[in-house]
């Protein structure tokens, strides 16, 4: 545990350093300039994020190098990480087409899926389901779709970072817990890394996180969560992320149905309908805090003790998440929206 602490500190340490040097680097090269369709109001640089990455990779590389994590988790990480990260930081630079984003993330999610071996047995009421090809069919659908919810969730400040802590705190230790030392090391050291960055990402922000990062998080982990399901249950990994899965999920489903652009930028998202109701960023980071530890986190651990209900009670949930970011407004413009 001391040597975890000390590990911990010293990517944050990292962290720090990282992105004071690329807020120095961006805020001469890369300004996200404001528009009808931003949530900010002044230009800030942007591509920050990359100090997350790196912060990673760093505490990836010590963890395998001391046998603490498996090859093959080791490798879906680095490889498919890396791609997703240098996708993301070619998108903040040449602002790629969807289609070739799409195609790399989709490939990225497909090694990473192969590489840990498919989603082992997943247990449902009182019997183990075994996926086999469909369930990894799925699975890798299920992480493209998880890279592509991250960026989406990245509109506005402190919030990705506030959820890549949460999840790596959360999840990590629930790993540990389980047994799953190497995996829950890296997920709190990924944490750390989120922290160090939210020392500038925080509202107001003065850097932002970027495409570079937004998507290797959600990469690494939906792969830490599909590798180690065996210990702790997919179902307590979809609770820990219900949030970012619900209204990302609501948002564009609603874009679809109402015939929306599914490629163009908009304000539709309930984080951001609510911090323009709430007046600024800070209140919605603060809402994000207080449901994740005062209910996703008890509801995750309790589908962690008792996996043969994890499906009931992530049911549930989403269910109550999906019909709240419905009745917020997810998807729909303000004007669509009637009058309180």
């Amino acid at each position: 545990m001391h040597n975890a602490f000390l590990a911990a500190l010293a990517i944050i340490t990292l962290s720090l350093n990282l992105v004071a040097v690329v807020l120095v680097w961006a805020s001469t090269r890369q300004l996200d300039v404001p528009n009808e369709r931003s949530s900010h109001t002044v230009p800030t640089p942007r591509g920050g994020g990359i100090a997350i990455v790196l912060s990673a990779f760093a505490g990836l590389w010590v963890l395998w190098h001391g046998g603490h994590v498996a090859d093959s988790l080791a490798l879906a990480l680095a490889g498919a990480g890396g791609l997703v990260a240098l996708v993301g930081f070619l998108d903040d630079r040449l602002n790629l087409p969807a289609l070739p984003r799409l195609i790399a993330q989709l490939a990225a999610a497909c090694f990473a899926v192969l590489v840990i071996g498919g989603i082992p047995p997943v247990p449902v009421g009182g019997t183990i389901f075994v996926p086999g090809l469909a369930g990894t069919i799925l699975a890798v659908i299920a992480l493209g779709w998880l890279i592509n919810l991250t960026n989406f969730m990245d509109g506005i400040d402190g919030l990705a970072g506030s959820h890549t802590l949460f999840v790596g705190a959360a999840g990590g230790a629930m790993l540990i817990g389980a047994g799953e030392a190497g995996a829950g090391a890296f997920l709190i050291l990924l944490g750390a890394a989120a922290l160090g960055f939210l020392m500038f990402n925080w509202p107001p922000a003065r850097i932002f996180m970027g495409d570079v990062s937004s998507g290797f998080i959600g990469l690494v982990t939906g792969t830490v969560a599909i590798a180690t399901s065996d210990s702790v249950s997919l179902w307590a990994w979809g609770i820990l992320m219900t949030p970012f899965i619900a209204d990302a999920t609501v948002t564009r489903a609603m874009r679809v149905i109402l015939y929306r652009d599914l490629f163009g930028a908009h304000r539709a998202h309930v984080y951001q309908r609510l911090s323009r109701r709430w007046g600024g960023h800070q209140p919605v980071v603060l809402a994000f805090w207080a449901l994740s530890l005062g209910a996703m986190l008890p509801l995750a651990l309790k589908a962690t003790h008792h996996p043969e209900n994890g499906w009931l009670i992530l049911g549930i949930t989403w269910t109550v998440a999906f019909a709240a970011a419905f009745l917020l407004g997810a998807g729909r413009d303000d004007e669509e929206i009637p009058s309180a």
